[in-house]
């Protein structure tokens, strides 16, 4: 059998020698205290997803009634080319007014009122069918001038 040796204790090391009246502890207070942190005592963890929803207020928004006709029915001299147009070549001003408005060409010439409802109710112009149907039936070339006028005013 092999006798075992007790290992070698460092002298002058990490530790004060022990005392002999503390029963080989050190003094209280020979070393730091640090701040012992605690461990939870349960081992079941509570695990919860938190979303967080930021709304950002929206910016403050006018609502705005029904508003007039840019320009008036006979207000041939607000765009003087336009009205030539439409004295010269109805049929071109009819084509480049359902083209801007998004049209086919076809539909001023099919059904105007249709196209004067689509342009009035998209740029929110007060009146009715009935008053879009009466403009056209009366004055048809200067509502269709009016029309133009509307959708250059708003660079359509």
């Amino acid at each position: 059998m092999v006798a075992s040796t007790p290992p070698p204790q460092p002298s002058g090391g990490a530790y004060p020698s022990p005392q002999p009246s503390g029963g080989g502890y050190p003094p209280p207070g020979a070393y730091p205290s640090y701040p012992v942190q605690q461990q939870p005592t349960s081992t079941m963890h509570n695990m919860t997803n938190t979303t967080v929803v930021i709304q950002q207020q929206p910016a403050a928004v006018i609502v705005q009634g029904p508003r007039d006709w840019s320009t008036g029915m006979c207000a041939c001299f607000d765009d003087c080319g336009v009205c030539l147009l439409g004295l010269c070549c109805p049929c071109i001003l009819l084509c480049t007014v359902s083209s801007n408005a998004g049209e086919c060409c076809c539909v001023a010439a099919l059904c105007p009122i249709a196209l004067r409802t689509k342009i009035r109710t998209r740029h929110n112009i007060a009146g009715s069918i009935v008053g879009d149907y009466y403009a056209l039936q009366c004055c048809g070339l200067c509502a269709m001038c009016q029309m133009a006028r509307e959708l250059n005013l708003h660079g359509i």
